[in-house]
């Protein structure tokens, strides 16, 4: 890994920590879009949708807003599904779905 790449990861470990966020990863394309989906009844509302050319099949992108909490929801089909936010939030979302919340990403 080189020297930049180390910089621009350990920026982004600092931002989730500074900001109080957590990360969930590696969630299964099936169990992704059920969870949006569950969110999107729960009242967030999509604010930013890209699909890409084929739709979600190979990356997409969404993003999730409810009053002033905003959730990154990623997808692409190398390293599957991921949503961060404020890590009391993402933390709920793991707790309710069964999966695990992160302080930061891993690569």
């Amino acid at each position: 890994m080189n020297v930049i790449t180390r910089i621009k990861r350990k920026c982004v470990e600092k931002r989730f920590r500074q900001n109080d966020l957590n990360i969930i990863q590696n969630i299964p394309k099936e169990k992704f879009h059920h969870i949006i989906e569950a969110l999107v009844t729960e009242g967030w509302e999509v604010s930013i949708d890209y699909r890409g050319p084929d739709g979600w099949k190979d990356k997409g992108h969404c993003k999730l807003r409810k009053g002033i909490s905003v959730l990154g929801c990623k997808w692409n089909s190398n390293e599957q599904g991921s949503i961060d936010g404020l890590a009391l939030i993402i933390k709920g979302i793991a707790t309710q779905f069964e999966l695990v919340s992160l302080d930061a990403p891993r690569w």
